[in-house]
């Protein structure tokens, strides 16, 4: 199945890579929708895994997600580019065989498949779902259109004596900040382009549209739309969330995540609301520890979304989706905003959060790169007689294909580094094994069964010190199974074991003053009695909500 990552895929484009891809591997995937969109667009999952190795339930699950927003349509073709590759890979690539034959992935290549059709088959770009059509809103103000009908939606500028803007000596193309003290030059005001609805002749009223935002839409920290723009009327009021979270509530095995957004080349950690010094401080360690594996895959940085990507600490984001994870269930979630403009064209990095005013330096820089690399990234500037405001210029930076979103020919080089933090995130999560398993005869049909539980994965099997305070991640339990006749002379048929730890806890040879290492494996025992002379098949099971289940079978002889 040859598949082509030079464009970006339509809903129908992608519904059909995924159907040839589970049609190809019935053995490893699996394709099926939880739920439809408001345009009644199909939310596919590509669940993965070998069964012949074990169900999927049995198996740690890993989450993956990408197109929360509707115009980051790089994080579609991320995922849909990696379930390509992890399918094709299968018994080639050691590292893709090992997480297929231990865990189960869970991809849904794209949670809002109306907003990212708007965003790819029309000028309209926006971050919300199809609840609040584009045509539509906002109801007074300036309404973003395509006026001059070129295929895209970009700036206005407008003469003005008093406007913010003038022309860079450097390229006439460019657009920079008028400095106090600049006097009897030709000057702008800057708008996206629009339609004013209900111009008064004198000031532009800048219209605010409605939108779904699907990341505002979770329990954790939830705020109505005047705390939190976007956020809805109540948590998880819109399809798209609503069938993600029932999803997640549905598969407990979940043990990590994984989020693809774009832009800023940054990967994301815990939390949106809180410091670092308010979180468990073991979890701060974890998220750093598997951050920087990040960091060394992608040359992303790792960094916290409450101190370093937050606009204002003061004005927190609410109701996101990596936040209810973490917070309500205890699981290990990161976000990556893919793709860096400002890298690529050796711009400095200044910060994380990309709302800031560039220099005029800057912006040659970028504009270098755009002429170079994306025929969209930049509009030409082209007078136009607007019907409102009279005579204009359209034009201007095309944010959709070179600020939020790269080039088509470089969807491949992104991808690749990225896919392969996410299986080695993936395989961080607990793996619960039977170590060993004894049988000693100890007198006529009488038997001592010692089993010994190991987690062999990273992460402990209660994944966070926040997963401990909620208490809702299940201890690893043991159980011994056989016929009915089978006595238990000595210990119960089902046994806890509390918590097992991963090999993350122990990243430095110990020393007195620091952390007292947890058991990573428990001895359970039992003594049996099955009838003189006879023998018996007995089973041991070892199961972990977030490790898996293993048994292993063994005979009683007589």
């Amino acid at each position: 199945m040859d598949i082509q990552f030079d464009h970006y895929h339509t809903h129908e484009e992608r519904t059909a890579i995924l159907r040839g891809l589970a049609e190809r591997f019935p053995k490893l995937a699996e394709l099926y929708s939880i739920g439809q969109s408001h345009r009644g667009r199909e939310i596919w999952v590509m669940e993965m895994t070998n069964r012949e190795t074990g169900s999927p339930e049995s198996k740690p699950g890993f989450y993956i997600d990408a197109n929360c927003h509707g115009e980051e349509v790089i994080g579609s073709e991320v995922a849909l580019y990696s379930v390509w590759y992890i399918l094709t890979q299968y018994g080639e690539d050691p590292f893709v065989t090992e997480v297929l034959e231990t865990r189960v992935l869970y991809v849904l290549p794209n949670i809002n498949p109306d907003g990212a059709e708007w965003s790819i088959t029309t000028p309209y770009h926006h971050v919300g779902n199809g609840h609040y059509p584009f045509w539509e809103e906002p109801k007074t103000g300036l309404r973003r259109e395509d006026l001059n009908q070129d295929g895209y939606i970009v700036d206005m500028r407008v003469e003005d004596p008093v406007g913010e803007w003038k022309v860079s000596d450097k390229d006439p193309r460019l657009l920079i900040r008028r400095q106090p003290g600049d006097v009897g030059g030709t000057y702008y005001r800057l708008y996206p382009e629009g339609r004013v609805l209900d111009y008064d002749g004198v000031n532009v009223k800048m219209g605010k549209p409605r939108h779904g935002n699907l990341n505002r839409q979770y329990p954790a920290y939830w705020g109505p739309e005047e705390v939190e723009y976007g956020a809805g009327e109540v948590p998880l009021n819109e399809p798209e969330a609503k069938a993600i979270a029932d999803f997640v509530l549905d598969h407990p095995n979940i043990a990590g995540a994984q989020a693809y957004h774009s832009h800023g080349g940054v990967i994301l950690r815990q939390s949106s609301n809180k410091p670092d010094n308010d979180l468990p401080s073991g979890d701060v360690r974890l998220f750093k520890y598997i951050g920087e594996l990040g960091t060394e895959l992608t040359g992303y940085p790792c960094i916290s979304t409450y101190e370093d990507f937050t606009a204002e600490e003061h004005n927190v984001r609410h109701g996101g989706f990596c936040d209810w994870l973490y917070e309500w269930l205890g699981i290990v979630p990161f976000t990556t905003e893919l793709w860096d403009v400002e890298t690529a064209a050796g711009v400095e990095k200044v910060q994380f959060f990309m709302e800031r005013g560039r220099t005029e330096e800057e912006q040659l820089q970028l504009l270098q790169w755009a002429d170079e690399n994306s025929e969209d990234g930049f509009v030409n500037w082209e007078p136009f007689d607007h019907p409102q405001l009279g005579r204009v210029e359209i034009g201007g930076w095309n944010n959709m294909f070179i600020f939020r979103n790269p080039p088509p020919k470089l969807i491949k080089e992104i991808a690749d580094p990225n896919l392969l933090f996410t299986l080695h995130h993936a395989a961080c999560s607990p793996l619960v094994r039977i170590q060993s398993l004894n049988v000693t005869p100890t007198a006529p049909g009488v038997f001592n069964v010692e089993a010994i539980v190991g987690n062999e994965g990273y992460l402990p099997t209660n994944l966070t010190d926040r997963a401990l305070e909620l208490d809702k991640i299940p201890a690893v339990s043991v159980s011994l199974v056989g016929e009915e006749d089978m006595e238990f002379v000595v210990g119960e048929a089902e046994q806890k074991l509390g918590h097992l730890a991963g090999y993350s806890e122990r990243r430095h040879p110990w020393n007195a003053w620091g952390p007292d290492w947890s058991p990573t494996r428990v001895k359970a025992t039992w003594q049996v009695r099955i009838p003189e002379g006879e023998s018996r098949e007995i089973e041991v099971i070892a199961a972990s909500q977030k490790g898996g289940t293993i048994s292993r079978a063994i005979m009683l002889e007589a």
